[in-house]
């Protein structure tokens, strides 16, 4: 059936693309690390949350635009879907995986309320714990010690994502 939708959608497209190009999504259940359909996800007291990514090397935020659009969805920014009493901490083995980055990866997680209010979040705590709605953003990065943090600031780099977003705020 899905085929024949496809190929009436390709058909009506032709004329207007010579490509068609088709979204999937994949969705993560943080709590039992295993794929979930959507009526699965929906049948759950669940949150969507959208992710974005600091790198302070390069001080950029994922996706800041069409490109790091394109290579997050490759590389794992997006959005989760995660469960109300699921604990924060759950995310973190998601991320890394989805970033490519070893899963013991330590990481920093920011919940982003508006560019110049981003709050750390506390990790052994669940998503109604830290007030997480619907939609919310949540910011990470790796954590970096305080001597990289340091080499970032001699630099004129901000080292966290807060200090990323203060600079924003400045100029």
């Amino acid at each position: 059936m899905l085929l024949i939708a496809m190929e009436f959608i390709q058909t009506r497209m032709d004329a207007y693309q010579s490509t068609l190009r088709l979204y999937l999504e994949e969705t993560y259940m943080p709590i039992s690390d295993k794929l979930s359909t959507l009526k699965g996800v929906f049948a759950h007291p669940s949150l969507m949350i959208f992710i974005k990514y600091f790198d302070p090397k390069t001080q950029i935020i994922e996706p800041q635009s069409d490109v790091a659009l394109e290579l997050c969805v490759n590389r794992g920014c997006g959005k989760l879907y995660v469960k109300r009493n699921g604990k924060v901490r759950d995310i973190i083995p998601i991320l890394n995986m989805k970033k490519g980055f070893p899963l013991n990866t330590a990481l920093k997680l920011f919940e982003e309320i508006k560019p110049s209010m981003i709050d750390p979040m506390k990790t052994p705590t669940t998503f109604q714990q830290a007030e997480i709605q619907d939609g919310d953003i949540i910011c990470f990065q790796k954590e970096i010690s305080d001597r990289e943090a340091a080499e970032y600031k001699l630099q004129g780099y901000a080292a966290t994502i807060i200090e990323f977003f203060g600079q924003l705020v400045k100029k």
